[in-house]
């Protein structure tokens, strides 16, 4: 496969080398992210996104909730899931509190995930655009068999 250079940089488990990069297709993004030093996360059978350069391995600890399996080794990841206009269900929503200190106020929200933040807490400079928190930005995601915060309803 090719990739743009700067298109392949954006998958945190890619490291630039001398005369290319260790490709983020042979590296599992789930234990890449939780131990960027782990030697496991390149072993074992992953299963690889047809869409973009991002792989599994092939249990329900480390393939990502929401990622379409297409053969033993093929997935659509949840990267290249796109809402439906109209449908309730597929609207992005945030918390009402910080994830720091759960008060509540003024709010840096992440576009991908329902996290939010006070700028304070981050000790960060308000951004410009979209946003992403830093579990995002690592390649965090919510995996099968795990527990997780949901919202059901819209009750405020």
């Amino acid at each position: 496969k090719y990739y743009h250079e700067a298109c392949i940089q954006k998958y945190p488990p890619t490291v630039m080398q001398n005369k290319g990069f260790r490709c983020s297709l042979h590296i599992c993004m789930t234990c890449h992210a939780a131990n960027p030093a782990n030697i496991s996360a390149s072993k074992g059978r992953l299963m690889r996104c047809v869409r973009c350069p991002v792989a599994y391995h092939s249990n329900d600890f480390c393939l990502a909730a929401g990622s379409v399996v297409l053969a033993s080794n093929s997935i659509i990841c949840p990267n290249h899931f796109t809402a439906r206009r109209g449908c309730r269900n597929h609207e992005h929503v945030n918390v009402s509190w910080c994830f720091v200190c759960s008060e509540g106020g003024s709010l840096l929200c992440c576009e991908s995930c329902p996290a939010a933040f006070h700028r304070e807490c981050l000790n960060i400079e308000m951004p410009e655009g979209s946003w992403y928190c830093n579990d995002c930005k690592a390649g965090k995601k919510p995996h099968y068999k795990e527990v997780v915060w949901v919202k059901v309803g819209r009750y405020r």
